[in-house]
């Protein structure tokens, strides 16, 4: 029977049978469309190449025709049903097409823009898709993320680049229906040259073959001078055949480099295609692929030759010299750094470098990182050293949010997912996932996470309207399809654990918690505590008890049951007391309760006031007696007449000495931001109530005796004071969080202990 397609719904197609031809078509003459003999050309496919300009593959019919028809490494005949995934300026898709059509089998045609993991696995069940081709980097995807949905195939092909053993491992345990073929061709031997079925017993760590040559193919492994190599021994893998193209169009010298007369056949006219890979035979009569030959690689199943992009980088102004260089990620996937030098004119800006290049090179060619340098490494004898190019480091931790927006879970999230994404820390919320270097591959393995975070399918095609983690976040929430407000904000969210809670305090964010995470255990989740209202839509709490069983209700959502472990900076720990008391109040267990410097704001029991008067009024009333004596007598009765005011303001309303005079050390601007505070007004009419429990309380240079107090007779329990150098305000500053994180790695580890002896060091 005949091949047929299957045209998905809203395709912008029409179907003409070619039985209806009897003449002109829409003004034009038509001519039958049929070969006179194998040899006449069937496409022209472009590829990169070093010279700086694409190279059109001229491919012949008989090429298409050994290629899919009788095949020995695929089945492929009138119950197979192809599915159309690769573009059709990727070799791949002759394959796909005429692999069915002219085996009167099916193709399904994948909806353009929807190249996400779940629509693969959506049309794979719902067309009956019996046979598969990946790219390497998709195939590997799919193995990680959604196995399942490849059950259905009889046979699944993969290639383009070297395949994961691992993952090929995890195929062939979780697939025991399907056919796994490892497929190896350079497009100038019309796309498969050699192909290995997957036995039962795949090694999860040595190297897939890329086996024997499939029909109609043969393949030598030479040495430089075009002589065979012995078995075990590497060299270039040359491919000849009915699948060798014609050559390179319109260019004769490039054509006459590579494709050479077949010296094994020296009566006949056939042609050799010089791969430029490096191979080697194995015993058992596969092939095994040992890289390039040159520079060049694969991107993303794309064959990409350094020397191209360096060319079109040397070409932009300013520029002195350049290198481009891979660079192995941890997901086995590969990008493309580029290092430059150049002089005073060359824009520093990567965004700006990398704009130019888009302008010029498709987008799997653009570097993902752009390195300025001030000169290029050179060997003694003046020519570039590639081996002494700096390693990018990654950032060591993301940092604030400048803005001063709030940023939430769903946010901070998305962040997180990029930065697994880009194997780079520090990316922003502003940032633009096509300008990090995001592509097609990546967007699939992206909206699979978002349809995992959000419970519903989402198109890819959203990053277009939406390149942005603040504006998809927008989008989100506009379409109903994320919560509007979380509370939690995701720090790190990986780890064995329990999660630390850090809680806000003034200005209702906790950003320093940014800043704490690389000196935390690396196995330990931390969440931020932020306040509701932030975003100026939902109303604020109007007290901290109100406060507190909100946090608590979005803390068990995350962790329902205890041990819980909290802590909080300055008001912050005043708010944090409060979520261990709610949490007590719902009989759950609070491990570690952690106050960094956090004086009392709150109202207090009379006794404690007048304690706290013993201890806190000599040592203000020396300080401005010194100050009082130092003064112009011009100044003295006006500085005394607001100190008694203040004094007394303070006795009638029982605010507590964090309101009791101004430190000395903060700026005006910063002392009225924080007397003005939102948080802060509401938790002047807290009545703080006796805590049940363990609590640690770090103190600072400048911390009260009354303090230190004060948390001691407030709680039952066991007590526990750390000191660390520095004054309140630099707690959480970078240089001294690192104190700040080995006092909690220690208050962590001793909850772990169940240590309970009341303590004071």
């Amino acid at each position: 029977s005949d091949g047929t397609i299957d045209f998905p719904s809203g395709l912008p197609v029409s179907v003409v049978l070619l039985s209806d031809l009897s003449g002109p078509v829409a003004g034009e003459s038509f001519q039958k469309p049929f070969p006179r003999k194998a040899d006449d050309p069937a496409y022209i496919s472009y590829t990169s190449g070093s010279t700086g300009s694409p190279k059109g593959v001229v491919v012949p019919h008989r090429g298409v025709v050994r290629l899919v028809k009788n095949p020995d490494y695929v089945s492929l005949g009138p119950d197979e049903t192809l599915l159309h995934l690769s573009p059709l300026s990727f070799d791949a898709s002759t394959f796909e097409l005429w692999g069915a059509l002219l085996n009167g089998g099916r193709v399904v045609l994948m909806p353009p823009e929807r190249l996400s993991i779940s629509e693969i696995g959506r049309c794979i069940r719902e067309h009956g898709v019996t046979t598969l081709w990946l790219t390497a980097g998709l195939f590997h995807l799919m193995v990680e993320e959604s196995i399942d949905d490849l059950k259905p195939l009889r046979q699944l092909l993969a290639g383009g680049d070297v395949l994961s053993p691992s993952h090929v491992r995890k195929a062939r345990i979780a697939l025991p229906g399907c056919r796994i073929i490892n497929g190896y061709g350079p497009t100038e031997n019309t796309t498969f040259t050699c192909c290995h079925t997957v036995s039962d017993d795949v090694s999860p760590t040595d190297a897939v073959p890329i086996g024997r040559p499939i029909a109609n193919t043969r393949v030598y492994i030479l040495d430089a001078k075009l002589r065979p190599v012995p078995v075990g021994m590497p060299g270039e893998l040359v491919a000849g055949g009915d699948g060798v193209a014609y050559g390179y169009y319109n260019n004769p010298g490039l054509t006459a480099e590579r494709f050479i007369s077949d010296p094994f056949n020296p009566g006949g006219d056939g042609r050799l295609y010089r791969t430029g890979d490096r191979a080697r035979w194995r015993a058992d009569g596969t092939v095994e692929f040992l890289g390039r030959l040159d520079q060049q690689l694969k991107i993303r199943g794309f064959r990409v030759e350094p020397g191209e992009i360096e060319a079109e980088i040397r070409a932009i102004p300013g520029v002195v010299d350049t290198a481009v260089v891979p660079q192995q990620l941890k997901n086995e996937e590969k990008m493309l750094v580029a290092y430059l030098s150049g002089d005073a004119t060359l824009p520093r800006n990567s965004d700006a470098i990398r704009n130019r290049l888009r302008n010029r090179l498709p987008d799997y060619m653009i570097p993902s990182r752009i390195v300025v340098l001030e000169s290029m490494p050179m060997t003694p004898n003046g020519k570039l050293d590639r081996s002494a190019l700096p390693y990018e480091e990654l950032a060591d931790s993301a940092p604030e949010d400048e803005s001063g927006k709030s940023i939430g879970l769903l946010e901070s999230r998305l962040i997180r997912v990029w930065e697994r994404l880009f194997q780079k820390t520090g990316i922003h919320r502003d940032d633009n996932f096509f300008e990090l270097g995001g592509h097609s591959l990546m967007a699939a393995r992206f909206g699979l996470e978002l349809e995992g975070l959000c419970g519903r399918r989402i198109s890819i095609a959203v990053l277009y309207q939406a390149p942005t983690i603040s504006r998809l976040v927008a989008y989100l929430i506009a379409n109903d399809w994320a919560p509007p407000w979380s509370s939690l904000v995701e720090f790190q969210p990986h780890g064995s654990k329990p999660p630390l809670f850090l809680v806000h305090g003034v200005g209702g964010m906790v950003f320093w918690g940014y800043r704490l995470i690389p000196y935390l255990k690396p196995d330990q989740p931390v969440y931020g505590v932020q306040a509701v209202g932030l975003d100026g839509e939902r109303p604020r709490h109007t007290s901290l008890r109100e406060m507190a069983e909100h946090y608590v209700r979005e803390i068990r959502s995350l962790q329902p049951v205890g041990p819980y472990h909290l802590c909080g900076f300055s008001l912050g720990g005043l708010i944090a007391f409060e979520v261990a008391q709610e949490l007590r109040r719902q009989n759950q267990q609070v491990a570690v309760l952690t106050l960094l410097d956090s004086r009392p704001t709150a109202r207090m029991p009379w006794f404690l006031f007048l304690l706290e008067m013993a201890f806190y009024l000599p040592r203000r009333a020396l300080f401005h007696l010194l100050k009082f004596w130092q003064m112009p007598l011009a100044g003295k009765a006006d500085y005394l007449r607001k100190r008694l005011q203040a004094l007394g303001n303070h006795v009638r309303k029982n605010k507590g000495y964090g309101h009791l005079a101004r430190n000395p050390d903060i700026k005006v601007e910063v002392w009225k931001e924080i007397k003005s505070d939102y948080y802060v007004e509401i938790s002047q009419s807290y009545r703080i109530s006796h805590y049940v429990g363990t609590l640690d309380y770090v103190e600072c240079d400048d911390s009260k005796l009354g303090t230190r107090l004060f948390w001691w007779l407030m709680t039952r329990g066991r007590v526990c004071f750390h000191r660390i150098a520095g004054n309140h305000h630099e707690m959480v500053e970078p240089e001294f969080l690192p104190k700040v994180a080995e006092v909690l790695n220690k208050v962590m580890q001793k909850s772990l202990g169940n240590e309970s002896s009341r303590i004071t060091e």
